[in-house]
């Protein structure tokens, strides 16, 4: 039976760990606004970003598993509120940006959760629902696929187990 996981940020904030990240400002927004530039000065035109639900016009989080909703907007309103603007922000410079762009926004990422190379995709808000404990290497062969052989084009997809 598949476990409910939540992105480890969300429990445990790396700003807590480093404190530092909280004077300077957490690093997606700022880190990925360089990786755009050297992109543009590459002439390399696509990048494939992991963000997280909930962020931008994925609000409100998990919308299809009710507690998951409610965990994940109450996380991003308190403890983890920096790293959810930090994110929005990371999203927002890439839309503004002429590069294409696909926003990976992985489900529950498990600890434990074994690879099996299949994945479920939510492409519509409302539309589906994916499930809650999926390996990171699958998520990341995704991403990996993705950038090889582009499917989807200045969008955003939450990826989750089947």
């Amino acid at each position: 039976m598949p476990t409910l996981s939540f992105p480890v940020w969300a429990i445990d904030n790396p700003a807590k760990k480093h404190p530092e990240l909280i004077q300077k400002g957490l690093v997606a927004a700022a880190g990925n606004r360089q990786v755009i530039q050297a992109m543009k000065e590459s002439n390399i035109e696509r990048a494939v970003v992991i963000s997280s639900v909930g962020i931008q016009e994925d609000w409100p989080p998990m919308e299809f598993f009710c507690l998951g909703k409610v965990l994940m907007s109450l996380f991003f309103k308190t403890n983890s509120k920096k790293a959810f603007q930090d994110l929005n922000e990371m999203e927002i410079a890439y839309k503004e940006s002429e590069l294409d762009y696909l926003f990976v926004r992985p489900c529950g990422l498990g600890e434990e959760a074994r690879p099996v190379n299949e994945w479920a995709l939510q492409t519509k808000k409302y539309h589906g629902k994916v499930g809650l404990d999926m390996a990171k290497m699958d998520c990341a062969r995704y991403m990996v696929q993705e950038a090889l052989n582009p499917t989807k084009h200045k969008t955003a997809v939450v990826i989750g187990s089947k």
